[in-house]
C-alpha cells in the first residue's frame, strides 16, 4: 500500500516504533501498540486529541476501565522498585 492510502483512507499521519511501543498517529488520536495489540502501561493506549473523546486504556489487548488501569500501573511501578 502506498502513503496516500495511509494518509487519506485510514488517516494515519505517522507510524513510529521505539523500544517499548509502535506509536501510530492518526488525525484524531495516537495509538500505542505492542506486538500488534493495543497496550500501554504509562498512559492511555488510545489517546484522543479532542477533549470530547475519552481516552481508552488497554493492556496486552485487553480493554481496562480507568480504575483498573490505575491499579495495574501502580502495581507495575511498585514491581520496578
Amino acid at each position: 500500500m502506498d502513503k496516500d492510502h495511509y494518509l487519506n483512507k485510514i488517516n494515519v499521519l505517522d507510524w513510529l516504533t521505539n523500544d517499548k511501543y509502535q506509536v501510530i498517529r492518526f488525525r484524531d488520536r495516537i495509538e500505542y501498540r505492542k506486538n500488534n495489540q493495543l497496550n500501554r502501561i504509562d498512559g492511555p493506549a488510545i489517546d484522543y486529541f479532542s477533549e470530547n473523546e475519552s481516552n481508552l486504556y488497554y493492556y496486552n489487548g485487553k480493554k481496562l476501565t480507568s480504575d483498573e488501569f490505575n491499579i495495574l500501573s501502580k502495581t507495575k511501578k511498585m514491581k520496578q522498585l
